[in-house]
């Protein structure tokens, strides 16, 4: 009762405008899926059919036992802990927005609290941004796009870092041993997650500077990655660290087909559609699978170097420039709805941001090495802490494809980074060398 007493007021009104805020977003976001969902069992992305077997037959693997590598396990297995309690999807959708809001929360709240040089008009400005934008919205509500987890894991984990230097706790070895495993569930997602997840190892010892953290951060990832790598082993008897669908995947967004459709449609019109030339013969194992479709890419990429570098290109296009979305459905245009037209112009936002961010960043580097001390700044650290991340997260994206949801893990890193790091340096370049 003590603790309640000591509560202030406005903490109850924020609390309560939080959680009415993800209910909200949450049905929302269910009633703007395309395709009807009644319950877990339903969901895309293959996850439904994966979750109704662990589920029902304790099995992990796809209908009919042909896939059992071709998602990594955290969004199955969390799912199926949501549906063993209730499988309803409204329920699925306020579950899990509550957890992983939660964490996204909490990582924003830190950095309004560290953040003392801007101030609190363009911080609420900054919440208003990230709370609005439909497509981060949609996707970060999600409970069946990779990115609906991404994007809170990332915006934690990539805040923490910014701010590392700052967090004083008396028990800080418990933080971060649990961003450790946030690490780890950040691979564990997707396995294009690897090399971020892997890169932001590194990044913590660089933030850090104490072997101590880094070798808490790399233990709990290579823990990570023999799991799913017995986890393979124990259902197909092949070790393995990445899914069975990588080699398929990387085969989409390198064919004959890709250029006729990519970037107007979404490229699963080539497995709705089931127009791409090369299919699993039968007998063929979803790992010797996996390797076949990976060598159909490479093959097109080496036999048609012109086509590739036209896809590489629409690639980086889409990645820096684009703020159109990519339509799922032939016939469907990229503004079907207002939404997307409102879309849009967060996008556009979000690309000036973004240019912001690496045209500060290289402002920064460039003044360090122009400098005459060998110590790193703490703005200089944190632009290669964000610039590694960048980089690593937007390497599986130019090899494969990439389209709009894709990016929105990136939205709330690059909105801190430039507000906290890139803006003072474009402002105010006297203040920033003495920092």
């Amino acid at each position: 009762m003590l603790f309640i007493k000591r509560l202030r007021p406005a903490y109850f009104v924020l609390f309560a405008g939080f959680i009415s805020y993800v209910l909200i977003i949450s049905v929302f976001s269910f009633l703007f899926r395309h395709i009807p969902t009644r319950n877990i069992f339903d969901l895309q992305f293959e996850y439904g059919p994966l979750i109704k077997n662990i589920v029902t037959l304790n099995i992990y693997a796809s209908p009919g036992g042909h896939f059992t590598g071709h998602r990594l396990p955290f969004i199955p297995l969390f799912l199926s802990l949501i549906a063993i309690i209730n499988n309803d999807i409204i329920f699925a959708y306020v579950v899990k927005n509550l957890i992983f809001y939660s964490m996204t929360f909490i990582a924003m709240r830190f950095w309004w609290i560290q953040e003392t040089g801007i101030s609190k008009q363009l911080k609420l400005a900054v919440v208003a941004f990230v709370a609005l934008f439909p497509p981060l919205v949609f996707w970060g509500t999600s409970p069946d796009a990779d990115e609906g987890y991404i994007i809170h894991l990332l915006a934690t984990l990539s805040i923490t870092l910014f701010y590392f230097d700052r967090m004083k706790l008396r028990r800080k070895w418990i933080m971060i041993v649990l961003l450790g495993f946030l690490n780890a569930f950040l691979y564990l997602t997707k396995s294009s997650m690897l090399l971020p997840s892997a890169t932001i190892c590194f990044l913590f010892w660089l933030k850090s500077a104490k072997l101590k953290v880094f070798s808490a951060f790399l233990a709990i990832f290579l823990s990570s990655l023999i799991f799913w790598g017995l986890m393979n082993l124990k259902h197909s008897g092949t070790f393995a660290i990445t899914t069975s669908l990588d080699g398929w995947n990387l085969y989409k967004g390198n064919n004959e087909l890709t250029l006729s459709l990519y970037p107007p449609y979404h490229l699963d019109i080539l497995d709705m559609e089931k127009l791409l030339p090369f299919k699993r013969p039968t007998g063929m194992n979803e790992w010797e699978f996996n390797a076949a479709a990976r060598s159909k890419a490479i093959e097109f990429a080496k036999t048609n170097p012109m086509d590739e570098i036209r896809l590489i290109g629409r690639r980086l296009f889409i990645f820096f420039f684009e703020v159109r979305r990519n339509p799922l459905y032939r016939g469907e245009t990229q503004f079907e709805s207002p939404v997307y037209w409102a879309s849009a112009i967060w996008m556009t936002f979000f690309r000036l941001i973004l240019f912001g961010s690496m045209i500060g960043g290289v402002k920064c580097i460039s003044r360090y090495i122009r400098g005459s001390t060998t110590r790193l700044s703490r703005h200089a650290i944190n632009t290669i802490i964000y610039f590694l991340i960048l980089a690593s997260f937007a390497v599986p994206c130019i090899a494969g494809f990439v389209y709009e949801r894709h990016l929105m893990p990136l939205v709330i890193p690059t909105v801190i980074y430039f507000l906290s790091i890139a803006y003072p340096v474009l402002r105010s370049p006297a203040q920033v060398n003495r920092q």
